[in-house]
């Protein structure tokens, strides 16, 4: 009786600790870290054998092997540069496998409440769109933070996240408006204008990104789910309306997104180019203090002194991204095979500032990039096969269920999407290991592991 109790209790609190998680991200690092470790420990206590029993699942242990690699990377580098005092990082890293073995446990025990879940990213993501609309049309957001010339981040202050923020609860939050909005298979006008509210706090919040990942999810969502296809489309050109007169209107919205597309298509080639020139061999002779003055970057803005009498052609700078990219590849072949340890692109970008076209950053600003950086080929090969394969497995598992249109369906779809979307391989993106990104990729991870089970008990 008292073991019923307490696991009747636990797991109450355990689906509370999940409803409160788009929270976490409203109130920043300190909170999601407390999050994923309350989680974590109950889920521990609550699902000790389970846990253990995961380790026959063949995804799993391959996860497993890219959190052991990290260790192995990190730990191969302080070898080799003593300096490094990033062991501990690569350790605690790990944290988010073990957050995601309990939420894959929670979902096979039947413990997780999806809606609840999706309803609390439903009210986060109405609340920071609609103060973002009201930041843009006021001029302050409802805390009286006053909005900025291209970005309106709500709560958010000088982070600029407010367009992530919605992007990724917006989607999860969308399919509880889905949920409940549903009349016997249509939504009328109900689910079209929640999304279209999301989606025009995405353009307003001025990241330009989320809004393009959120086209990607209108694709997929419009080719997979044929019941909310309608809400879909009806919600895209809803959404294009309003941003076309903010593109006409305003002069600072109509200058951010004009230059988009240009950038995105010169991005490529321009990185192509800068890597055909080569390693720049005289240059690896240059005094330090000569170093200095040939290259120096100060707020993202490259200055040439061209103190060896040579002209040495600089990348377009209209994003940055471009000196970035260039730089974390350099950074990746110098150690390509198991790159140099968790949160290494930091330090050897430095090594690489003697040269054009170069730039330091705390990150690459593209997983991918990252990860190559941090945990070589191996690493990289490792997490987008298993990652592939997840996502592959899952969603033939689900056809081959042949279920009729329902709430379960839908907590499927919410999941399987906001991962593709959140992995989308041609985005500048954080980190890849920062907390909020790590906590949110390995929380759709860990919910996409034993999915297959809300099917089976229904």
């Amino acid at each position: 009786m008292h073991f019923n109790n307490f696991s009747l209790i636990s797991s109450k609190s355990l689906n509370f600790l999940i409803f409160l998680f788009p929270f976490s991200f409203i109130l920043g690092n300190l909170f999601i870290n407390a999050e994923i470790v309350l989680i974590t420990v109950l889920g521990l206590l609550i699902y000790k054998n389970e846990i253990l029993n995961l380790k026959k699942d063949i995804i799993v242990n391959f996860i497993i092997f890219f959190f052991i690699l990290i260790i192995i990377s990190t730990l191969v580098d302080i070898y080799l540069d003593p300096q490094n005092k990033n062991l501990l990082k690569s350790i605690l890293y790990s944290r988010y496998f073990i957050f995601l073995l309990v939420l894959s446990c929670a979902i096979k025990k039947g413990n997780i409440n999806f809606k609840l879940l999706f309803f609390s990213c439903f009210i986060c993501s109405a609340f920071i769109s609609l103060d973002v609309i009201f930041q843009f049309i006021i001029g302050k957001n409802f805390l009286g933070f006053a909005s900025d010339k291209y970005y309106n981040s709500s709560v958010f202050g000088e982070e600029l996240i407010a367009g992530s923020f919605i992007q990724r609860f917006g989607i999860l939050g969308i399919f509880f408006a889905a949920i409940i909005f549903k009349q016997k298979g249509k939504y009328f006008f109900a689910l079209p204008l929640c999304f279209t509210i999301f989606i025009t706090g995405i353009i307003l919040s001025g990241n330009r990104m989320p809004a393009l990942l959120v086209l990607l999810f209108i694709f997929l969502g419009t080719i997979l789910i044929k019941e909310i296809r309608f809400s879909l489309i009806l919600s895209f050109f809803l959404s294009l309306v309003i941003f076309l007169i903010i593109f006409n209107t305003n002069s600072d919205y109509n200058r951010r997104y004009a230059t988009f597309l240009g950038n995105a298509m010169d991005l490529p080639g321009a990185v192509r180019d800068e890597l055909k020139r080569g390693d720049y061999p005289e240059l690896k002779e240059v005094t330090n203090e000569k170093k200095q003055k040939l290259f120096y970057y100060q707020r993202r803005v490259l200055l040439k002194d061209d103190v060896l009498g040579k002209k040495y052609s600089l990348l377009s700078l209209r994003t940055g991204h471009s000196v970035i990219y260039v730089t974390a590849i350099d950074t990746w072949l110098d150690r390509p095979i198991i790159g140099s340890g968790i949160k290494s692109f930091r330090v050897k970008c430095l090594k690489k500032l003697y040269l054009p076209n170069r730039i330091c950053e705390s990150h690459p600003h593209n997983y991918y990039l990252e990860i190559l950086n941090d945990s070589g080929v191996v690493g990289a090969l490792l997490l987008i096969l298993t990652i592939g394969y997840l996502l592959i497995k899952k969603f033939r598992n689900h056809l081959n269920f042949k279920i009729k249109y329902d709430s379960n369906n839908l907590i499927f779809y919410a999941i399987f999407l906001s991962l593709i979307v959140e992995l989308f391989p041609l985005r500048s993106s954080g980190s890849f290991f920062s907390t909020s990104n790590a906590a949110f990729i390995f929380f759709l991870i860990g919910l996409l592991l034993n999915i297959d089970h809300i099917f089976k008990k229904n």
